[in-house]
């Protein structure tokens, strides 16, 4: 988010709060003996909605299915990289070994991964961005009807 994205933020939140803080002191102000706080919601209701629903709205294009897809794919790519880089330094270390002809297979993969990228572009990641590139693929599948948990690559 640039500067003016975070100033913009801000003052769309400085405005909600205000609108709300105005809703609840107008129905703070109509409370009485007679009475009930639950009384002046339901009497208030149709402007308490008409004035969160303006507070809150927000203009936003979804998402077409094609951009979520290539983005699972991209997170997937990513993920699957990384993964792949793990086991590579355990077989060149000896602490693993892989049948030669799965192992060449995945050596071209991962070739087509960096030429789609580029290397640069394939960490190594932080704990946070490990952790945010999971997280945005675990939420993109869920969107699309998977669990939460799915993070198979």
């Amino acid at each position: 988010m640039n500067k003016e994205e975070q100033v913009s933020f801000f003052a769309s939140y400085n405005q909600r709060m205000s609108s709300i803080e105005g809703i609840l002191e107008r129905l703070t102000s109509s409370l009485d003996s007679e009475k009930t706080f639950s009384q002046i919601i339901v009497l208030n209701q149709e402007k308490l909605q008409s004035d969160l629903d303006e507070d809150w709205a927000y203009e936003t294009e979804s998402r077409t299915i094609e951009e979520i897809t290539d983005a699972i794919r991209m997170f997937l790519d990513k993920i699957w990289f990384d993964r792949h880089l793990s086991l590579k330094y355990r077989i060149e270390n000896g602490i693993e070994t892989v049948n030669p002809e799965i192992w060449e297979g995945a050596l071209k993969s991962a070739q087509k991964v960096i030429d789609k990228y580029g290397e640069d572009n394939l960490g190594p990641y932080s704990d946070f961005e490990w952790g945010m590139l999971n997280g945005k693929l675990s939420a993109l599948r869920w969107v699309l009807g998977d669990e939460w948990v799915m993070l198979d690559t």
